[in-house]
């Protein structure tokens, strides 16, 4: 991080989730520099941005994540931006 978003398009990462972390909730924290963000697909499933008001997203993740596999982020993007922070918590339930 930073990294930038040239234009439209999209970014992907795969990410291995620790068995261990079962019994958490995960949330995933994406973070940039203006509204750009379109929405999310996690593991195929897409989460529709606010509307390109705010300049990040979070988002629970946990019923599609597969523990101790790749898990595919994609983060798609409405124009040109720079992720400045993206990371997954894990808070008890």
């Amino acid at each position: 991080m930073p990294t930038a978003v040239p234009d439209h398009g999209a970014l992907r990462c795969e990410e291995v989730i620790d068995p261990k972390q079962k019994g958490h909730n995960i949330v995933l924290h994406i973070i940039c520099d203006n509204a750009s963000i379109s929405g999310i697909i996690f593991n195929g499933v897409f989460y529709a941005s606010y509307g390109n008001i705010y300049s990040f997203m979070d988002i629970n993740v946990t019923p599609f994540v597969k523990f101790g596999q790749k898990n595919e982020i994609v983060m798609l993007s409405g124009g040109k931006t720079t992720i400045l922070k993206a990371n997954l918590d894990f808070y008890d339930k």
